[in-house]
């Protein structure tokens, strides 16, 4: 049976709260009702995957969508890269992919990953603000403090050790905004009161950022293949742990 996503998305938002409130609870509903599971490249529907009551990061990301524009809040995909703990098998099934997809396969490889989340529109503020249906983050000082952050991770989190790349990217796969450096460092620095920009590391982190933001922004093109990155990623995952140390030391966080 075909589930009403109105009905559902009114039942488990309400009326009430403002945009943050009504994404807070159906993220809260949806990481509590579908599991995730690693992707099987089928296509499902809004209500297959609510029947499975399971979904990869994009399944989830697709359910939490349609619940949101159900409840008129205007949303926007989002594509990301993160550094991953090394894997060889994670290279293979890349590098299988690669004669379907061409280099947009290779948006994960051996030591990254891709994910997918949404943006919301925050009509007071006029901002777009982050939404993780997969991690049930919603707006910045979840985002950055699960995916940046010197604390806790959640557990889906864990080996996305730090993210290199955030792009808007729409429902026909076609690039639009580069909103790397806006998370990754306007985001991050904001956090923490602006005391990152004085750590050692801080000018390094900053530029590695804008280089490889931009390079997973034109693998998500199909313009360029990022299993020839392995250095950058090694590097710019070296310069996040020198970050974390200095921050440490100064008491940060």
């Amino acid at each position: 049976m075909a589930v009403a996503i109105e009905q559902l998305a009114s039942e488990v938002a309400g009326d009430a709260g403002d945009v943050t409130d009504r994404a807070r609870h159906l993220t809260a509903w949806l990481h509590s009702e579908l599991e995730w599971v690693a992707t099987d490249y089928r296509q499902r529907s809004v209500d297959e995957i609510i029947e499975r009551r399971a979904g990869n990061c994009a399944e989830q990301a697709q359910v939490l969508d349609a619940l949101l524009q159900a409840t008129g809040i205007e949303t926007r995909w989002m594509a990301e890269v993160n550094v991953h703990p090394p894997s060889e098998r994670r290279q293979a099934d890349s590098e299988a992919l690669v004669a379907e997809y061409a280099t947009r396969a290779t948006v994960f490889g051996y030591q990254h990953n891709d994910h997918r989340w949404l943006e919301v529109h925050d009509p007071a503020s006029g901002s777009w603000l982050p939404v993780d249906a997969t991690l049930a983050l919603v707006d910045y000082p979840d985002w950055v403090e699960a995916r940046l952050g010197f604390g806790a991770r959640p557990d889906l989190a864990a080996e996305m050790l730090v993210p290199f790349c955030v792009v808007v990217l729409d429902r026909q796969r076609v690039l639009g905004e580069n909103r790397t450096v806006h998370y990754l460092v306007d985001q991050f620095n904001a956090r923490y009161d602006g005391r990152l920009s004085e750590l050692a590391g801080w000018t390094a982190w900053r530029d590695e950022v804008a280089t490889l933001g931009e390079i997973g922004a034109q693998t998500f093109a199909g313009k360029h293949d990022l299993h020839g990155e392995r250095e950058r990623i090694s590097s710019l995952y070296k310069t996040y742990l020198q970050l974390v140390d200095e921050a440490r030391e100064r008491g940060i966080g």
